[in-house]
């Protein structure tokens, strides 16, 4: 079994479970707060996670229990973890693979059901869930997997989601020396986080032929800028986000295109070999 799951009736708990909950929820610093020998029933642990969180996806990383497809009926669940509403969580050790049931719409969840089962499992069902649960994903009938994820949040600081939060991202781009067209392509998963710009900063600023410009993520505009000397800038075009270059032209340009939850990035280049450069560095600034 790739997952595991807390607190059940009739389980076993010691201290030292005891204090993993709490190193879950706090920082350093917090010594034994719970000791043998005190009796805790389940309800009563969960009911100390539900007063500091939501139910939904711990978000740890963009992948934390990304739901992708691995074959024709069969999807995968990354590890991560999650909240139920109850407080109870459980945690996706390693891949967790499932079947699903192609032409139909499913439902890839995961399932409180502490009532019945005494237990909690990741499933995918063509039948929409109901009950306490923590949805991850939908797949349509035509195979689309769609994110689904909602991630928990924090009653008081702590394990909250990127959602106003910075995603921050560098590139570095090595092209050969006869090279001097070309194309790379990129994906950046955004989450359920409701990013509305990404921002490229490339090349020296402070100096002298740097560009910065903006994406739009609601619009799909953008509006690009490069430095003349001086930290003097000026505007350099408005159809794609420029990539280093000099005083007269830029060496690349960046274009976006958003697949739902999927941003993919589109860096190209045509230039003279004597001043094709060895690499395109840039880094984005999402928000």
């Amino acid at each position: 079994m790739s997952y595991e799951y807390s607190f059940c009736d009739n389980g076993v708990y010691g201290a030292e479970d005891l204090n993993s909950l709490v190193k879950s929820l706090v920082s350093s610093g917090v010594e034994d707060v719970f000791s043998d020998g005190i009796a805790y029933n389940a309800s009563a642990l969960n009911g100390i996670v539900n007063t500091l969180y939501t139910g939904g996806v711990v978000p740890e990383t963009v992948e934390t229990l990304r739901v992708t497809k691995q074959e024709e009926g069969i999807i995968a669940i990354a590890p991560g973890g999650a909240f139920f509403a109850d407080g109870s969580r459980i945690r996706i050790t390693e891949a967790e693979l499932l079947s699903y049931v192609a032409g139909e719409k499913n439902y890839v969840y995961l399932k409180q059901d502490l009532n019945e089962q005494n237990s909690s499992y990741p499933a995918c069902t063509t039948s929409a869930p109901t009950g306490d649960f923590v949805l991850l994903a939908e797949i349509e009938a035509d195979g689309t997997v769609v994110d689904k994820r909602v991630y928990a949040t924090g009653k008081v600081p702590g394990y909250q989601s990127n959602v106003g939060r910075t995603l921050v991202l560098d590139y570095d781009f090595r092209v050969g020396e006869e090279e001097t067209s070309g194309e790379r392509e990129f994906t950046i998963e955004l989450g359920n986080n409701n990013y509305s710009r990404v921002f490229s900063v490339n090349g020296p600023l402070q100096e002298r032929y740097g560009h910065i410009g903006v994406y739009s993520l609601e619009d799909g505009s953008y509006f690009c800028t490069y430095n003349v000397g001086y930290r003097a800038f000026y505007e350099a075009n408005i159809d794609c986000l420029s990539i280093g270059g000099d005083y007269h032209s830029y060496w690349a340009k960046l274009t976006f295109t958003q697949n739902g939850t999927q941003l993919i990035g589109h860096l190209s280049w045509n230039i003279m070999k004597d001043y094709l450069p060895e690499r395109f560095p840039f880094q984005l600034v999402i928000c």
